[in-house]
């Protein structure tokens, strides 16, 4: 499992990568990991039909799913993007997680937080989940 040190909520990561998001949850995503090892706050991959049963038993938070597996995980509670090419999201996630802990920081305004109307924001800003500005 890597830990990074900027949560991302599962809308944030979608924008980044692409993909038709089915948001079962609100969390905070942390990690990458093997479907075995993954938490609650972890993101793993789907591409190899072989991996299915780990996947479907994973803990991870957010899974990028394979469009040919979706009809797989109706029933799983994880949140998913569904993308032709799982493999290349969850690289471009890591990129993004990795650049930022290089100190070249990259905004991020969570969905849940409340920004009044005159509030005037510096171009590189991180607002969690719930703030109220």
């Amino acid at each position: 499992m890597r830990i990074f040190q900027q949560p991302l909520s599962p809308q944030t990561i979608q924008k980044l990568t692409g993909g038709d998001l089915v948001l079962k949850n609100e969390i905070e995503l942390t990690s990458i990991a093997d479907p075995k090892e993954a938490e609650k706050h972890s993101v793993i991959f789907l591409d190899n039909e072989k991996f299915l049963d780990l996947a479907l038993d994973s803990k991870a938070g957010l899974i990028f799913v394979a469009n040919r597996f979706k009809d797989a995980f109706q029933k799983k509670q994880a949140n998913l993007i569904l993308v032709d090419n799982p493999y290349q999201s969850v690289l471009i996630l890591i990129n993004f997680w990795l650049e930022n802990e290089k100190g070249e920081f990259v905004s991020s305004i969570h969905p849940t937080a409340v920004i009044g109307q005159n509030v005037i924001l510096p171009d590189k800003v991180f607002i969690g989940p719930y703030a109220v500005i």
